[in-house]
């Protein structure tokens, strides 16, 4: 009677640990479909990321469109129309338009999704490193704030940074993508340490 109990309990524990662990196949095929969502919602961030940056440009080529001697702020229309007091508002425009384009570029060469063919992105990478693409797009985005910091509006001030916010949001963007697909890959890790691989 005692065997029958035992036996009972062992075949009660054996479905409960088949119960609570997955086999390989489902392991895999889980981790996999987490995958995939992970790069369909990520890839919609980043089209979302080139979009606003893509809007962000617009307000610097408004500038660059503006015909005769005093350049008005776009952003200082809402409330103030602001006239820019830098010296040269067009190439500070020009630079802060080539620091959003780069900031695209980089986010783009530093994903893990192909927003275009394998072939291009192999061939821009082999060409131009992320390092470099970083570093261009950190100092033609300096350029134009360095060159309000004297006497300019606050306003101002602030229009000249949003090259360099959406610097920083495109870098805790990718930081962000990237700790999930750090925790996918630790997951998936964590597979085989525990089967013993």
């Amino acid at each position: 009677m005692t065997e029958g109990l035992h036996l009972r309990r062992k075949e009660n524990l054996n479905k409960e640990d088949e119960a609570e662990f997955l086999d390989e196949e489902d392991q895999e095929k889980l981790i996999q479909e987490l995958r995939e969502q992970n790069d369909g919602a990520n890839l919609n961030i980043q089209r979302g990321l080139i979009f606003v940056g893509c809007m962000m440009s617009v307000l610097f080529f408004n500038i660059l469109l503006q015909k005769g001697s005093s350049i008005i702020i776009p952003i200082s229309q809402i409330y103030i129309p602001t006239e820019s007091a830098i010296i040269s508002p067009k190439f500070a425009a020009i630079t802060s338009n080539l620091s959003i384009f780069s900031a695209i570029f980089t986010l783009i060469l530093s994903s893990r999704i192909s927003l275009f063919s394998q072939h291009i992105e192999c061939r821009i990478k082999n060409v131009i490193s992320v390092k470099n693409a970083i570093i261009v797009t950190i100092f033609t985005g300096s350029i134009a704030p360095i060159m309000s910091l004297k006497s300019t509006s606050v306003i101002e001030f602030i229009f000249w940074l949003i090259p360099c916010i959406l610097i920083i949001m495109y870098s805790i963007a990718l930081y962000m993508i990237n700790q999930v697909y750090d925790g996918l890959d630790e997951l998936e890790g964590s597979k085989y340490k525990y089967k013993g691989v």
